[in-house]
Formats: C-alpha cells, structure tokens, sequence
C-alpha cells in the first residue's frame, strides 16, 4: 500500500460519519444505483470515490468487498 489513499473517514453534514473508498468506475456505478446510502465521493473525485454512511444502510457485504477493491486498486 505505501504512501497510496485508499479510504478516508469523513464527516459530513450534521455531524454525519462517512467512510470513502476508491472503486472502479463501473462497479461505483452499480453501488450507487442499487445503494441509496452510497454516494459520489466526498470531497474526492467523483469518478473513482464513492462515499456511504457508516451508520446506513449499506450491508456489510458490500462495504468488504468495497474496502477489498480500494486497498487493491493499486
């Protein structure tokens, strides 16, 4: 992993804690289609940063598998 971003912990509005990951562009697509608790990357690029909730709806399935692919993007 080196000095690489692969994830930040956020904080949105209301105090809100949001956790952003890097995911390929396709498969941030999905997520945010069928996923109303992941969003466009806060406050990073919205091509490849996707953003959810820690306290949502998204399951915890998903949230691995989304982790998995930011840490191994590189």
């Amino acid at each position: 992993m080196g000095n690489k971003l692969f994830a930040a912990i956020c904080y949105g509005e209301n105090g809100k804690k949001i956790l952003t990951v890097k995911c390929e562009p396709e498969f941030g697509i999905y997520l945010r289609e069928n996923y109303s608790d992941i969003t466009l990357g806060y406050y990073m690029n919205k091509v490849h940063w996707n953003s959810f909730d820690l306290n949502g709806n998204v399951p915890e399935m998903i949230i691995k598998d989304m982790i998995e692919q930011s840490i191994n993007w590189y």
